[in-house]
């Protein structure tokens, strides 16, 4: 029989039309939609992995070398629309992912994922849909599976079918269900090989419009350490704007020097003026506190930072960033580079990144951001990040790095033409926040909630 709440039937809130008469759902184990097939590996396929964003992909690809056994005869064969549950924690899925195998041929996967066949292609992708909420996949899993020694997940593959799930038993309901958020997946697909696509291109852009600090050093006969050339045609970018062509070498100065010019101030002492927060200081709204994870792509996200009530936030004489400072990560998460944007008179700033505000008419803000995110700057926080047992980048470091300035007229058309990427970028990047925002309001209106 149907399933009921207090007597009323268990049904969507949004149904196609030519189910609106079916009735309502039923509450089944998760084995009625799933079969486990224990096929081994039929020794032609590649090893693959499950990733919560890009799911089944191959090893190499993915981790840049493959970590397989090499015998892996044991591994179990993945074939297309296969739903494959991985069983080892990761970020916001303390119990595992769930991922429905969208390629076009077999694969293996490790002998710890279980694998299991769907009734219909339809339910594969509901179910694939149905994990991919943090939410719904800890309140499926967290009933059914124990934690072991070292965070390790215990639940064998027949427990994870055990579960109970409210899907459509109707089979033309199971795919046009599919279809329509199978749609939506396709469009974020899109949107997000777009921005790939500008994102490639503007690393290409950062590669060329700079001058390549690697090209500028050679080996001293001693040994590994490196000598700068003095010639003024190491210091010209590969791509140059055509009425810039013959204006000359850009010059090459230090952080240091742009300081003691004023041409930049910025928090590069390591001291923000009062203790490091502590964690019951933080409240729910105030003043920004921001950290090395709370930016990237070029922007701030205020929607992970924590805050400080403003009374609190004030002891902080240092590391109060403003309106437009150019904010570079280089503790724990080290090379990420944003513009922050804000109408709030300040925000605070962690140890975990420093702060650059220019004086705008010797070097521009957004010049400056480019150029950190240069290879010749990257090249060079990457040797002292290897030299070092932390994953950082001191301010002492910091003060010594090179930077290759050219005009102020050629920093302005270098920061426009990157700065119109970075929109492009910025615009496919809110289009897919939206589409997937859009899908998880169709899950929630697609299917029942008990709850409710």
């Amino acid at each position: 029989m149907p399933t009921t709440i207090k007597n009323k039937p268990l049904l969507p809130k949004l149904r196609f039309p030519e189910f609106r008469g079916d009735g309502a759902w039923e509450e089944r184990r998760l084995g009625y939609f799933l079969n486990e097939h224990k096929i081994k590996s039929d020794g032609k396929c590649e090893v693959h992995s499950v990733s919560v964003h890009k799911g089944v992909i191959n090893q190499k690809e993915h981790l840049g070398r493959s970590f397989a056994a090499k015998d892996t005869s044991n591994y179990h064969l993945a074939h297309p629309n296969d739903v494959i549950y991985t069983k080892s924690p990761t970020g916001d899925f303390p119990f595992g992912i769930v991922k429905k195998s969208r390629l076009n041929q077999n694969v293996i996967v490790s002998p710890l994922y279980g694998v299991f066949t769907p009734i219909s292609s339809g339910i594969g992708h509901i179910v694939d849909c149905f994990f991919e909420s943090p939410q719904r996949a800890f309140k499926y899993l967290d009933p059914i599976t124990q934690k072991g020694a070292k965070n390790t997940i215990q639940i064998t593959n027949q427990g994870f079918l055990s579960g109970l799930v409210l899907f459509p038993d109707n089979l033309p309901e199971q795919q046009k269900i599919a279809e329509c958020l199978g749609s939506l997946d396709e469009l974020i697909a899109a949107h997000s090989s777009k921005r790939a696509a500008l994102q490639d291109h503007k690393k290409g852009l950062l590669q060329q419009l700079f001058p390549k600090r690697s090209e500028n050093l050679e080996p001293e006969r001693s040994g590994d350490s490196r000598r700068q050339l003095s010639s003024e045609k190491d210091y010209v970018p590969a791509l140059r704007f055509p009425e810039f062509q013959n204006a000359g070498a850009w010059v090459e100065t230090s952080i240091q020097d742009l300081i003691d010019r004023k041409y930049i101030i910025g928090h590069l002492d390591g001291n923000h003026g009062a203790l490091y927060p502590r964690a019951e200081e933080f409240s729910k709204e105030g003043v920004p506190y921001i950290t090395a994870n709370d930016f990237g792509d070029g922007r701030v996200s205020f929607d992970s930072c924590k805050f400080l009530p403003k009374e609190r936030a004030l002891l902080f004489k240092k590391g109060v960033a403003k309106n437009g400072d150019i904010l570079f990560a280089h503790n724990a998460t080290v090379g990420p580079v944003a513009k922050l944007s804000t109408s709030l008179d300040f925000v605070i700033l962690s140890t975990t990144a420093t702060y650059f505000r220019c004086d705008q008419t010797h070097l521009r803000n957004e010049f400056l951001m480019s150029a950190l995110r240069s290879s010749a700057f990257v090249m060079q926080y990457s040797r002292v990040m290897s030299q070092s047992t932390r994953n950082q980048v001191p301010i002492t470091a910091q003060r010594k790095f090179k930077l290759n300035v050219p005009s102020l007229p050629e920093q302005q058309k270098i920061a426009d033409c990157l700065g119109s990427l970075d929109s492009l970028i910025t615009a496919e990047t809110e289009q897919i926040e939206s589409l997937k925002t859009h899908k998880k309001g169709l899950m929630q209106q697609l299917f029942p909630n008990p709850e409710d």
